[in-house]
Formats: structure tokens, sequence, C-alpha cells
């Protein structure tokens, strides 16, 4: 069998369990765009920044668009976001802040 390779979407989310706690997104490499936004149901807002993200530094994330940071800014990552190194903040305890990427895989064929 031979490898090959191939992309396909992952998604997550992240709870925001407490108000104005400093979240890390997740865990592991967008390989490419990364799209980010506010849950749908979320009682109050959503900011992504870096680990000093707050309400005033943050930039607001939408419930209805997502916001795409592009692969070009991803260089410094090595080609890929690290979620780790993506941080979101909330105003409500409980909102949710929902993300997804495509990432390469390895399959045989």
């Amino acid at each position: 069998m031979a490898k090959s390779s191939a992309w396909g979407l992952k998604s997550g989310s992240k709870t925001l369990t407490t108000a104005s706690t400093v979240y890390a997104l997740g865990t592991g490499l967008a390989m490419s765009e990364l799209y980010v936004m506010a849950g749908a149901s979320n009682s109050g807002d959503a900011y992504i920044g870096g680990s000093d993200v707050s309400s005033s530094t943050g930039i607001l994330l939408s419930k209805t668009v997502p916001l795409k940071l592009p692969h070009v800014l991803a260089a410094g990552f090595g080609e890929s976001y690290d979620l780790a190194g993506v941080f979101v903040v909330g105003s409500s305890n409980g909102d949710t802040v929902k993300f997804f990427y495509a990432n390469k895989f390895s399959t045989e064929v």
C-alpha cells in the first residue's frame, strides 16, 4: 500500500467557563486558514487575541460570520497555527467559541 496525503476539515469549540478568564483555543496544529466565531447562543461577547486578550485589546468575534486568520500569517508557526497560542476570552460565564480549519492527513491507498 502506498501512502498519500489528503486534506480534511477539523472543527472544535471552547467553552469559556468563567467570564474574563483567558483560555487557549485548543491544542494541536491547524495547517491552513483558521476560522473562529462566537457561539450563536452566547449571552455575552467573545474576543480573540494574544495571551493578554481582553474586551479592550481583543478582536470581537461575530456570532454569524467567522473571523478568518489567513494561512500567510501562520508562517511564524512553521506553516501552521498552534491552537495553544490562540487565545479567547468571554464576557459571560459559559459562552462558547467555535472554530474549524483544514488539516493534512496521511492515508493508505
